[in-house]
């Protein structure tokens, strides 16, 4: 009974709801590493459900956000692997910034 009272309490006291400018931080900062990333990796890296994350992903696409292109392994299998254009390496600098002048901080790794 005791534990999950204090389950309870921390769930209250640390919900993690982000906004879409967090998100899109997210997407754009994961799918820059390694070279790039296969939707299903950029789905556990940005920590989305599907459906969220291909909505997400379908955006930043037609926005420029994110560039979508075939990769293949030298095997003959094709991937679609998704990295940030130059807009989003951008817009990850202007977030950047923009946290580290509110005194939020952020993790950017480029």
């Amino acid at each position: 009974m005791e534990a999950s009272i204090q389950q309870q309490q921390v769930t209250k006291q640390n919900p993690k709801n982000r906004c879409d400018i967090e998100i899109i931080a997210a997407i754009l900062r994961a799918s820059s590493q390694n070279g790039g990333m296969m939707i299903t990796t950029l789905r556990e890296r940005a920590n989305l459900s599907w459906s969220s994350l291909t909505r997400y992903v379908s955006s930043m696409v037609e926005s420029g956000l994110l560039r979508e292109e075939i990769s293949e392994d030298g095997n003959l299998h094709f991937a679609k692997v998704y990295r940030p254009s130059e807009k989003g390496f951008e817009f990850l600098m202007v977030y950047a910034e923009l946290m580290q002048s509110i005194n939020l901080g952020t993790s950017l790794e480029l």
